[in-house]
């Protein structure tokens, strides 16, 4: 931790997650540049202290701060929803670390831990995101929302629960920028929209982050959030993307479906080489799942391939338009 520095990168994890995560951290301690002017911290949740301590000694060379935090900080009344995907509870957790993360540092940068950074991430990490204001990208609902099937419907009726009248205006939550002190006023309202709304969010703390935000977001390129959606539009060429978000249930570090195949999985088999320890934190599904999710994504690849021939270039020329039309902060 150094006081002389007034940027933090901050990734919140469970066990499930902490192999990502940590593949995620090792990659932007790779870049200089970034390296210099911010530190990263990885709050561990539900991780005893004797696992962080061992997790802090086998890191020791690599400059990361590792926290705990309680899942008791976000526990849910009864009477909440949390809508069962493949995001765990844990997701929440991001919405209570912020007073954990000293006052020196004054910018704020959240990335989920299923990314993986494959370009220079200096002029987000850099970017004095103005007070009152969050820096996210624009999520997928744009691309799809214009369609006339019953997702596109299901979509629709989403966002205008959490007050989106614009679906260009709704954001990602994987990788958000902010000052700190407008994180923790942030983070404190969707906490309590999500406990007070749950039946709302049906993407958790996304939801809530953006139904308190409306208003108050400045559009960040997909360079830095290129979700899986860009990815199954074949989108790489119009984006060139610097950070790559493995959104949906097909995660690369185990699933071989489509968009990914695969692509991604030898950094994750690397780090678990260089830190045998890690295995003692799995993030491997069982094979059944492992077998039913390739089998989805294939199924779900093929529909879109298949039986709407016209999907992937109509979502083309929407991502391209967007693109052209869109001043981004960063």
């Amino acid at each position: 931790m150094s006081c002389d520095k007034n940027r933090a990168i901050f990734f919140t994890t469970d066990r499930g997650f902490l192999v990502p995560t940590l593949v995620a951290a090792t990659q932007i301690l790779n870049q200089p540049d970034v390296r210099t002017i911010a530190d990263i911290f990885v709050f561990l949740v539900g991780f005893s202290e004797p696992e962080a301590d061992e997790i802090r000694r086998e890191f020791r060379d690599q400059p990361i701060i590792f926290q705990t935090s309680s899942p008791s900080r976000y526990s849910m009344p009864d009477e909440a929803v949390f809508r069962k995907t493949h995001v765990p509870p844990s997701a929440l957790a991001r919405l209570t670390v912020g007073r954990n993360i000293p006052e020196h540092y004054k910018h704020l940068t959240y990335f989920d831990g299923d990314i993986q950074i494959v370009g220079s991430i200096l002029d987000l990490i850099s970017f004095d995101v103005p007070e009152g204001l969050i820096l996210g990208a624009t999520d997928r609902p744009y691309v799809k929302i214009p369609e006339n099937d019953a997702s596109a419907r299901t979509t629709r009726d989403y966002l205008e629960c959490i007050g989106i009248k614009d679906p260009r205006d709704y954001f990602n939550s994987g990788v958000l920028s902010t000052t700190r002190d407008t994180w923790i006023s942030l983070s404190d309202k969707a906490l309590r929209y999500f406990l007070q709304h749950s039946d709302r969010c049906r993407f958790h703390d996304q939801s809530a982050l953006n139904a308190i935000s409306v208003g108050h977001r400045l559009a960040l390129s997909p360079r830095y959030n290129y979700v899986s959606t860009y990815a199954e539009c074949e989108a790489e060429d119009m984006i060139s993307p610097a950070v790559i978000h493995f959104t949906g249930a097909q995660k690369p570090w185990f699933a071989d479906s489509r968009p990914w195949r695969g692509r991604f999985k030898e950094s994750y088999a690397a780090i678990l080489q260089a830190h045998p320890m890690l295995r003692d934190f799995p993030f491997m599904p069982d094979a059944e799942h492992m077998e039913r999710t390739d089998r989805d994504g294939e199924r779900a690849w093929k529909l879109l391939r298949l039986i709407t021939p016209w999907r992937v270039p109509l979502r083309r020329r929407r991502i391209r338009r967007y693109l052209r039309e869109t001043q981004f902060a960063v």
